[in-house]
């Protein structure tokens, strides 16, 4: 092997001495040996979990060098709230012109499939135990068009490998900007959150009892974190204040059946006003405290109350649910195939439709409806006060929460809108009679009907 194969350098040898000769192989030789001593294989240290999950996020950041994610898109008016589709691994609710349920198609299939296989692999990005997913719970899905496709999971996760059988609610949120999705955000779900009903009324009712006994299905046999205010608005009629006192008699028996529950009634003289009657059960209330603003005639189940707690966020965020309403029952099961609706509570085209014009329910914590003034007292009777406070939220810098509600159903009743209204509350009554009343097809066969005798 020639020097030149050797070493780097060229060396001239020729009429060197054999002592120095001697000496340079020496040196050589030992140059080599320290070499060897100094080097040595070091093998590969496991990669931390945080420098796994830095590399994934760098290796997003190249592949979407070209867009920048932007802030979500903050509506002006009321009619720019971009509203929210709910779903589930197999249906979609939302406002359709045919039917407020329908089932998820091929292509939505694949995308919802795609986007929960997504969110697991960026929640297990880094994590030396990887963690599935056995139930979704809720989807939201909305387009900004200053981000792209938003999607929200409510989750149950739990331990790929494991003994014990541990579950774990949690929300993801993420954004899809036409490509690889991000991971918003990771939020347990705040399950011991107190939810303080506030309900108004005008005494004793059958829809009273019912509601009642929904209340104590849903929360307190099931041990739900709750708190009833029931504002009781008397007038001036005798006979209401036996109805007081019944209804104290029913409380006072749930209390004493359920040590736990939690039930207060406020009694004003007061004509009737549903914001005077929300506002004056929200000012009892302190300001951390997540309001839940119903109706009597308001059925809901305990994934609602689940939904009240996650998409209310203090200072963020206020939730307006859509509520499903009934239609009328007798026109229901005259004209509509009987096997859809043999049960009136199911969600379907037939028996009922989503009040997407609706803003009376809705969750927010008492800051938060404070912030913008709360209700107007001055609207009395029936309508006005709810979308006044929408507005007022959609104007203001909280975010606007707003998606069908497959947990809050309105069971149907007749309503009468009262001479006493103004032309804006009339025309909301009639119209809301009118769509309430039963679907298109139904009333056409109504008319069809009455026509024909």
């Amino acid at each position: 092997m020639s020097t030149r194969s050797c070493f780097p350098y060229r060396f001239r040898i020729t009429g060197m001495r054999l002592s120095d000769l001697l000496k340079f192989l020496i040196a050589v030789g030992f140059g080599f040996m320290l070499r060897a001593m100094t080097s040595c294989s070091i093998p590969e240290c496991p990669a931390c979990p945080d420098c796994v999950r830095m590399n994934i996020e760098t290796d997003l950041l190249k592949s979407d060098l070209q867009f920048q994610l932007r802030e979500a898109f903050k509506p002006k008016s009321m009619y720019e709230v971009l509203r929210y589709e709910h779903f589930s691994m197999t249906a979609i609710s939302d406002n359709f012109d045919d039917d407020p349920q329908i089932n998820l198609l091929g292509h939505q299939k694949s995308d919802i499939k795609d986007i929960v296989h997504q969110a697991m692999a960026m929640y297990n990005s880094g994590r030396p135990d990887k963690w599935q997913i056995t139930k979704l719970i809720n989807g939201y899905r909305r387009y900004d068009p200053l981000r792209g496709e938003e999607v929200i999971l409510d989750v149950l996760l739990s331990p790929e490998k494991s003994n014990t059988h541990v579950e774990e609610l949690h929300r993801l949120e993420l954004v899809k900007p036409f490509g690889t999705a991000h991971l918003l955000n990771d939020n347990t779900a705040g399950e011991h959150k107190v939810i303080h009903f506030i309900l108004p009324i005008t005494g004793l009712s059958d829809k009273f009892k019912t509601f009642m006994q929904n209340f104590e299905d849903i929360c307190l046999n099931q041990s739900k974190h709750v708190y009833l205010m029931i504002v009781l608005f008397l007038g001036k009629q005798p006979e209401t204040g036996n109805d007081a006192d019944k209804m104290k008699v029913i409380a006072r028996g749930l209390t004493d059946k359920y040590p736990n529950a939690h039930i207060r009634i406020i009694q004003t003289r007061t004509p009737f006003s549903r914001a005077i009657g929300l506002d004056l059960g929200a000012r009892q209330l302190p300001t951390d405290a997540l309001l839940f603003f119903c109706d009597v005639d308001v059925r809901f189940d305990a994934e609602s109350l689940d939904r009240c707690r996650m998409n209310a966020v203090a200072g963020k965020q206020v939730y307006y649910p859509i509520v499903f309403a009934q239609y009328n029952p007798d026109i229901v099961n005259k004209f509509s195939p009987e096997d859809r609706v043999k049960d009136l509570m199911k969600i379907n085209k037939y028996t009922g439709h989503w009040v997407h014009y609706g803003f009376g329910m809705a969750c927010m914590h008492n800051l938060d409806y404070r912030s913008v003034g709360g209700f107007n007292t001055n609207i009395a009777g029936w309508g006005g006060e709810d979308v006044d406070l929408y507005i007022k939220h959609v104007k203001s810098t909280l975010m606007i929460f707003r998606a069908m509600d497959p947990g809050l159903v309105h069971i149907y009743h007749d309503k009468a809108c009262s001479a006493n209204l103004t032309a804006d509350q009339m025309r909301m009554c009639v119209d809301s009679r009118a769509e309430g009343t039963g679907s298109k097809q139904q009333l056409a066969k109504l008319v069809i009907d009455l026509e024909s005798h």
